[in-house]
């Protein structure tokens, strides 16, 4: 049930975007989180001829539940010596098939040449100012030798469909240093990139080589520090941190199961510094509070209109690294699904619901995040193979269909009325309208769950709308009003905003 787990890798990745600092340069990284060292990270670069290669692998070992997951990830950026972007690649490994995306730049602009994705320019406007890696170490060498206190400059996001991406750095002192055997000056930066609420605090050398960056990433307090090869390596012998129950959102006179609930009535409010919208969509219904929560009103028997833009959309009707409907086995398992003439849309879609979560027999964590076809392969996997897989089936039988993401209430230890816990399922477009379905619970949707975000999983990168999501672990509290009618909290919502 848990989402976010494995982005901890992408939040690594937004953090070295930055790290260049010399012509050549071999450097490796111990990951911590909460205080347990769980991974590393080793950046290169090297110049050949009249090339610059950039490269960054990172691999982390986490605790799911008990259940310990390998999650790893690596880019590749290849640049000539003026700075123009020649190639690039990105490979994303959490557990199932790795996913693998490659870019060339015609005319500057990043173009996704990737099998899954056809050929394709990347969808956000690249037509401002971006700097590649090499030229990133360059202007912070520069910048920081001239003595400036805030560097502000823009890059691509390889993890996120190579969308462009603000970094901005504030000097806020000076600290003395011992480093790899060196006592050395450094300076102490933080760290923010555009449209995330979480900030790092860095320690970068007079060359903007980082040496360390400290982070509250939601699960916890993450590190990442600069050290030798072998200390590097043996943070994937220690025992890895247990973040499954970092991601739980407690809840107060709850019932005690939510399976059968219909309607449910919540309030909603987020702790980050920038503002953030819940979705109107498919179950779940929106009424913004004068205090700058929500109010969100659960019918599991409805379904919300689609606007003319999702009507339109081709991405949610076609083949994606996860959700890739063009794999023979995954043609064939839908093919076979039994279904009867007098089988009206929605009982059609149950039908693949359950055929779903029959054929995934090993719930299990032990995958981060697999396509359609490794969870039929396996027939293992939690929230998000049943919900890929889900999604396949729909788009194969004509229907268009995207992932949720969100909150589901489920009992959990230590938590008297259970808990909500990051979560995945799936949407799908029937005469115009979005409806719900879950593949991992006993009804085809339930009002224990909270809707966050949705995506096409386009171009096999969904870690834009997960990434998001990172964002909001630990910063994300919810009050239940009432379950099926039954009036569970005194407050009333008499903060009235606009009607819907």
């Amino acid at each position: 049930m848990s989402v976010g787990l494995s982005l901890v890798v992408a939040w690594a990745m937004t953090i070295s975007a930055s790290f260049f600092g010399s012509n050549e340069q071999d450097l490796w990284y111990r990951i911590t989180i909460r205080d347990a060292p769980c991974g590393y990270l080793h950046e290169t670069v090297v110049e050949s001829g009249t090339r610059v290669r950039t490269e960054s692998l990172e691999h982390l070992r986490i605790d799911r539940g008990g259940t310990v997951v390998e999650l790893s990830q690596g880019t590749t950026f290849e640049e000539d010596l003026r700075g123009t972007p020649l190639f690039a690649t990105v490979r994303v490994d959490t557990g199932g098939r790795p996913v693998r995306h490659e870019y060339d730049f015609p005319e500057g602009h990043p173009r996704d040449r990737s099998p899954e994705s056809g050929v394709q320019t990347a969808r956000e406007n690249v037509n401002d100012a971006w700097l590649t890696p090499a030229e990133v170490r360059g202007f912070l060498k520069a910048r920081i030798a001239a003595g400036a206190t805030r560097v502000t400059y823009r890059t691509l996001d390889p993890y996120a469909g190579m969308r462009l991406l603000q970094i901005e750095l504030t000097r806020t002192g000076s600290v003395r240093r011992d480093v790899l055997g060196r006592t050395l000056e450094l300076g102490r930066w933080r760290m923010q990139s555009d449209g995330s609420s979480i900030l790092a605090e860095e320690l970068r050398t007079a060359e903007g080589i980082l040496v360390s960056s400290v982070a509250d990433v939601g699960l916890g307090m993450m590190t990442i520090e600069l050290v030798d090869r072998e200390t590097a390596l043996e943070a994937l012998n220690a025992p890895p941190p247990e973040l499954l129950d970092a991601t739980l959102v407690p809840i107060r006179n709850m019932i005690g199961r939510t399976d059968d609930a219909v309607t449910a009535g919540y309030r909603v409010f987020f702790e980050t510094d920038r503002p953030w919208v819940l979705p109107d969509a498919g179950s779940q219904h929106i009424r913004k509070l004068r205090s700058g929560g929500f109010e969100v009103t659960i019918d599991a028997a409805s379904g919300s209109s689609a606007s003319a833009k999702e009507l339109a959309d081709p991405a949610l009707r076609s083949a994606s690294a996860y959700i890739d409907i063009d794999d023979p086995g995954v043609r064939r398992f839908f093919r076979e699904v039994e279904s009867t003439p007098a089988d009206t849309s929605l009982q059609a879609c149950d039908r693949l619901r359950v055929a779903v979560a029959r054929h995934i027999s090993n719930k299990t964590f032990g995958v981060a995040f697999g396509s359609a076809s490794d969870a039929l392969r396996s027939r293992s996997g939690d929230c998000t193979e049943h919900a890929v897989l889900l999604a396949a089936g729909f788009r194969l039988s004509g229907l268009p269909a995207r992932i949720a993401t969100g909150l589901v209430h489920a009992p959990a230890a230590g938590f008297d009325h259970g808990a909500f816990a990051w979560h995945m399922w799936t949407q799908v477009l029937i005469d115009g309208i979005w409806w719900d379905f879950d593949a991992t619970r006993k009804n085809r949707f339930d009002a224990g769950h909270l809707l966050v975000s949705t995506s096409s999983l386009e171009g096999g990168t969904g870690e834009r709308a997960l990434s998001e999501m990172l964002l909001l672990l630990g910063r994300m509290r919810v009050e239940v009003i009432c379950v099926d009618g039954l009036v569970l909290d005194e407050k009333t919502t008499d903060e009235r905003g606009d009607d819907r």
